[in-house]
């Protein structure tokens, strides 16, 4: 299975007023995203599910996501990809889809670094992972515990070649 991690694109900041959980995508955010899909795209990425926080800005970042990479399957949201969440409970989480070749998830800081430290069997790892960054780690097994490869990373930077 080709799981791709993909962090929220930026999102207004916690102090306009509204809860953190409702905090909206910037159109900065929008536009690196897009720029990270378009890269993407390249690499034959194409979920066949797409799990996301129930979150506003993770929500809008699943829905650019899937809009600009062809996806026809609904977006199923999961409280394991909450900012509170834990890699086992994600884990647990993808073991339900197992007929899934592809699987997206969209979720938040630290959380993200830490499924990926997760999927590889790294707990130590330590990993810059920028808002609207998407990764993808191949599993041969949805045994209790995965063992994963990191096949690549692409930032908003590189996707735009800064």
């Amino acid at each position: 299975m080709q799981i791709y991690l993909l962090r929220h694109a930026k999102a207004e900041h916690s102090h306009s007023g509204a809860a953190d959980h409702e905090r909206r995508l910037t159109a900065e955010g929008r536009h690196q995203l897009t720029s990270v899909i378009h890269a993407v795209k390249t690499a034959q990425m194409s979920p066949d599910v797409v799990l996301s926080s129930p979150y506003k800005r993770a929500m809008q970042t699943a829905e650019l996501a899937a809009e600009r990479l062809g996806c026809r399957s609904p977006i199923l949201t999961a409280n394991a990809l909450t900012p509170d969440g834990d890699p086992e409970s994600v884990w647990a989480e993808i073991r339900l889809h197992r007929e899934a070749n592809q699987i997206l998830l969209v979720s938040h800081e630290p959380l993200v670094t830490a499924i990926l430290a997760y999927l590889l069997d790294c707990p130590n790892l330590a990993a810059e992972f920028p808002t609207a960054t998407v990764a993808r780690v191949d599993v041969s097994g949805l045994g209790p515990a995965p063992r994963g490869v990191l096949r690549w990373m692409i930032t908003p930077k590189l996707a735009e070649g800064r």
